[in-house]
């Protein structure tokens, strides 16, 4: 009888022994998954940090690149020209700091996967305003056609440079020209 004692007693520690095992192990996964998952969101998580005065919007974005592994696309014309007049960021998020650099220069961004697109931000009308079309207005030119003299030339042809419309000058040298847009050359 004192053998089998012996035996069960050997038995229950075992059990209690692992069970205490199970614990730590499961204890262990647990902490893992928490480390893991922590890193894994630090990952994408992108924050930049960045100090300039007088700096173009294309070294900003070089200089964005560099630091988070993103890559921008862009049209030189949206973005030719644009400066930054001071720059202070300190390890602010990817997200908040494009904003506050885009939003300054007339520009929107959008992120897919690796990749910054950047465009000219289009100001939608609020369902109050009224949006006219801008029409080109008609607009008459005139003049009048003289030789060295000063005398008027009757039947002189005026093309538009590129054209070829025009107007023909009438006895007194004058003609009437009508367009939509003045600026061109005759």
């Amino acid at each position: 009888m004192e053998k089998n004692t012996v035996h069960h007693l050997i038995v229950q520690r075992k059990v209690v022994h692992s069970r205490q095992i199970l614990l730590v192990m499961r204890l262990t996964i647990i902490m893992l998954l928490f480390a893991l998952t922590q890193v894994q969101a630090k990952g994408y998580a992108q924050e930049v940090t960045l100090h300039a005065s007088s700096i173009s919007l294309k070294q900003t974005f070089l200089n964005i690149e560099q630091q988070t592994g993103y890559s921008f696309f862009y049209k030189n014309a949206d973005i030719q020209g644009k400066e930054l007049s001071s720059l202070n960021l300190t390890k602010q998020p990817l997200k908040a700091a494009l904003t506050q650099i885009l939003s300054q220069q007339g520009l929107a961004f959008v992120i897919k996967k690796k990749t910054i697109f950047v465009r000219r931000e289009f100001k939608r009308p609020s369902q109050n305003e009224v949006v006219t079309p801008e029409v080109p207005q008609q607009t008459t030119l005139k003049g009048h056609v003289t030789d060295r003299a000063g005398v008027a030339l009757n039947g002189v042809a005026i093309l538009v440079k590129g054209t070829g419309k025009g107007a023909i000058t009438d006895g007194a040298g004058n003609f009437p020209y009508s367009c939509k847009t003045p600026k061109r050359q005759f």
